[in-house]
């Protein structure tokens, strides 16, 4: 490492000439010379040229190797940089191959993300609470290089492979959520490699464990005498927060939408066709239609006519479900308070927690699926209802009623 710095310090000396020059088209060329401890163990030289032909530099690292680095930036954060003059001679061979056009650091990283979200995530057109996703997971892996010491643009695959076993070990992470986790990772720096930040993305090729469940046993979903239990629960007082409460819960366990798409729906989004009734929802990849019974309908109908007997303007851009009361009355229902209400009525009926299973508002999604395809619905009438991309996940449903009801076992007549 020593002697590599010896000979760049000498390089340097004789190529460099002089502070603030003024290169032929008008940059500042910013020379200078320093010889300064970078790390501990590390000892090597620092220099910083902005010249007419851009700028390069060679970053010094903890095992004494030398990696180029083209900057544009202002900082350079212990790495040594030599700068390209005119007239000067070319460097190419004292250093490593691979030229990135800029400087990698956390703030560079994190800015190319941000334009990366706004431009890159669905088409540049994300939804808000798929951009809060991923700006939620990038901070939670920063805070993680934090604790690690470690600056982020540094990470080499076997950092990410350590904050993997962190998630597992440490955190207890399912392999659904590290999954999440590490895709948002992988995209972060391959948005940082597109645009020469990096070299190679540290996190390609670092996958999540796999999951070792039965997929059908995620499924938790009401019987239907349990549904009418559940729905039978909402007070018939006439009061505002009954009627949405009632309308919510009926869609959400019979028709089966998603937390997030009832969160999204405004107003404008009731949709009519002839005398039929929907809602127009955007699900993960796609918009459609959640068609109403006609029951279901009138209960929607209610509850808006109760919101416009109160004042409400009922403008299509207002939201579609409100919250109601002093605190938050009048403004758009979150997907916290939409789990809210339905834990409410789970834990008054006693539906919330049974032996071997545990009933959430995204098990009203299963309910729906399930009790459509024992009723003799059509699985590709099931996918369409619930806004599956793939029938594979639709399938599901038809395996969790199929397995006891066709239990091979059943079929042997042994005597017990």
């Amino acid at each position: 490492m020593l002697a590599e710095g010896k000979k760049l310090w000498q390089f340097c000396r004789a190529n460099m000439r002089g502070c603030q020059q003024k290169a032929p088209n008008g940059r500042v060329i910013e020379n200078s010379l320093s010889y300064q401890r970078l790390t501990a163990g590390v000892w090597g030289l620092g220099c910083r040229v902005l010249g007419d032909k851009g700028e390069c530099g060679v970053g010094a690292r903890n095992k004494g190797r030398f990696r180029v680095l083209a900057s544009n930036a202002h900082r350079l954060e212990n790495r040594i940089f030599f700068g390209k003059m005119p007239g000067m001679v070319s460097p190419t061979a004292m250093l490593a191959p691979s030229t990135p056009n800029a400087i990698a650091t956390t703030e560079t990283l994190l800015a190319v993300f941000a334009d990366f979200l706004n431009v890159d995530v669905s088409a540049g057109d994300a939804a808000d609470d798929t951009l809060k996703t991923y700006r939620r997971q990038i901070q939670q892996f920063l805070n993680w290089c934090a604790r690690a010491n470690l600056s982020p643009a540094d990470a080499t695959k076997e950092d990410i492979k350590r904050y993997r076993h962190w998630m597992v070990g440490t955190r207890k992470f399912k392999p659904a959520t590290v999954g999440l986790k590490l895709s948002v990772v992988r995209r972060f720096y391959q948005a940082a490699a597109d645009r020469g930040l990096i070299p190679l993305n540290p996190a390609a090729g670092v996958k999540p464990p796999r999951e070792k469940r039965d997929p059908a046993a995620r499924i938790t979903y009401l019987e239907k005498s349990e549904v009418e239990q559940f729905l039978d629960a909402v007070p018939n007082n006439g009061t505002l927060k009954s009627l949405r409460d009632k309308a919510l819960l009926a869609i959400m366990a019979l028709e089966g939408p998603r937390t997030v798409e009832l969160h999204r729906a405004n107003l404008g989004d009731v949709v009519r066709q002839g005398n039929n009734w929907g809602i127009r929802v955007e699900g993960k990849r796609n918009i459609r239609v959640v068609p109403l019974t006609p029951a279901i309908a009138a209960l929607l109908m209610d509850y808006l006519d109760a919101r416009e007997a109160q004042g409400d303007s009922l403008r299509p851009s207002r939201p579609l479900w409100i919250a109601v009361g002093n605190r938050a009355g009048g403004n758009r229902l979150s997907r916290r308070g939409i789990r809210a209400i339905v834990d409410g009525y789970l834990k008054q009926t006693s539906l919330k927690h049974a032996p071997g299973r545990t009933i959430s508002a995204h098990s009203l999604r299963h309910t729906a699926g399930t009790l459509a395809l024992r009723s003799g619905a059509e699985l590709r009438q099931v996918q369409d209802l619930l806004g599956h991309a793939d029938p594979r996940t639709t399938c599901i449903y038809a395996h969790v009623a199929d397995r006891w009801e066709n239990n091979p076992a059943l079929r042997l007549g042994i005597k017990l």
